[in-house]
């Protein structure tokens, strides 16, 4: 097969297809799959907002500020269930449609197939699709990607930080990026100058925000810390790596696991390992996370990018380590979370040779796969083998940032000359 045709496409016919599928997509989905799960939950809100209780039931600590924007606007234009449906899914499915747009655009002087790549990201999208119009996470990705491609393409600093953290408003792991943009910058004194700008205008706008909101008795700084606390308290939830690992290890020593169902549909498990870990597990986890921004600071003060595409690797590796530390560390790892690094799993495709570009194409649709088609309590080994498909992936971004080395050698076993390691 001719793949060399599949260069002479132009963009906007690529787009332009890309835009029928989504749009097929989407009337598909509204006409199979009624609205359920968290749907009902986010009508419910929006219902009680207009009723002005929502904010004066307990609800609030749990969801990042600009979230409500979203689960709260579709209920403005009608009260009726289908209706809120249909607005919150068309726009999910439309940042699904900018986010292809945006991966085609980083992508498409990155490798010499750009088309697949998209192909890629439209298969995994349509296989977590009748899941992903249900949840808001997606709206967040498009933020993060618009972000990446700020401070990529435009160089536009400044805005890629301030565009980091409207996302973090949203759902929390695109301000990961932040450390990331500034050390990446930290020896060329224009642009750190120009990304501190965009960190320091949120900062004080963030402060200044919340001052207004405690002083108008809307926010105390119990509810400030609610996110965290709630967090250490609660229990390993069923799709979390490590009670994914504490099931199969209880079912091999033949000791008991239950699991217990809570509100907002999350299910958390109950066995000895769990419960032991239950208290002082977020303390790893917090630890994790600082270790890795430190790495990140480390490896770049030691060596920085010297030219676009080691930039472009360097912001990959270390923005897919992050998040999947994030994830796969924490005690909770809902499979919507997929959605979160999987544009970045796409740009670890480019400068790819064809043989490992492949092996991580299976990875990166098995990952998808599994998550979408194979949740549940029968499963925990399938579950437990997607994560450590997921670690593999991590190491390699790890290894990337740590050595420079972006090839796994499966087409060619000596790296290129310029992929030097980090201690020379």
């Amino acid at each position: 097969m001719d793949l060399t045709r599949l260069n002479g496409i132009k963009p906007k016919y690529v787009f332009i297809a890309m835009g029928i599928v989504f749009l097929i997509l989407y009337v598909y989905l509204m006409l199979t799959d009624p609205p359920q799960h968290d749907v009902l939950l986010f009508h419910e809100y929006a219902e009680r907002f207009k009723a002005g209780t929502l904010f004066k039931s307990g609800v609030v600590s749990g969801y990042p500020p600009l979230s409500w924007v979203f689960i709260i606007a579709p209920g403005l234009f009608s009260s009726d269930l289908q209706t809120y449906y249909e607005i919150f899914a068309g726009v999910d499915v439309l940042c699904m449609f900018l986010i292809g747009v945006l991966l085609y655009k980083i992508c498409e002087k990155r490798t010499k197939y750009p088309i697949i790549l998209i192909a890629i990201y439209i298969l995994i999208t349509v296989i977590y699709s009748d899941h992903a119009v249900r949840k808001f996470d997606i709206i967040p990705v498009l933020f993060m990607m618009i972000s990446i491609y700020l401070f990529l393409e435009k160089k536009k600093y400044s805005w890629a930080v301030i565009v980091a953290v409207l996302g973090g408003l949203i759902k929390y792991f695109p301000a990961l990026l932040i450390p990331i943009f500034i050390f990446m910058v930290m020896k060329d004194k224009d642009a750190l100058k120009d990304t501190m700008k965009g960190f320091v205008f949120c900062l004080v706008l963030g402060v200044a925000a919340v001052a207004v909101l405690i002083s108008m008795g809307a926010m105390d700084f119990a509810s400030l810390l609610g996110f965290i606390t709630s967090q250490e308290a609660r229990g390993f939830h069923i799709e979390s790596t490590v009670g994914t690992t504490s099931v199969v290890i209880c079912h091999l020593l033949g000791m008991e696991t239950d699991y217990s169902y809570g509100k907002d549909f999350n299910v958390d498990i109950d066995n000895v390992i769990c419960d032991a870990m239950i208290g002082w597990w977020m303390y790893v986890y917090y630890a994790c996370m600082l270790l890795t921004i430190a790495l990140i600071f480390i490896t770049l003060y030691k060596r920085k990018c010297e030219d676009e595409e080691e930039s472009f690797k360097y912001l990959t590796a270390s923005s897919l380590a992050i998040i999947l530390m994030f994830i796969l560390m924490n005690k909770v790892f809902s499979t919507q979370f997929i959605q979160w690094f999987y544009p970045l799993l796409i740009m670890f495709l480019c400068y790819r040779q064809p043989r490992e570009g492949v092996v991580l194409s299976v990875v990166t649709i098995a990952v998808a796969a599994i998550s979408r088609y194979f949740l549940n309590t029968e499963n925990q080994e399938l579950m437990l083998f997607r994560d450590i498909l997921l670690f593999v992936v991590m190491g390699l971004a790890f290894y990337y940032m740590i050595r420079r080395k972006w090839s796994l050698g499966l087409d060619d076993p000596r790296p290129p000359a310029e992929e030097k390691p980090l201690a020379e």
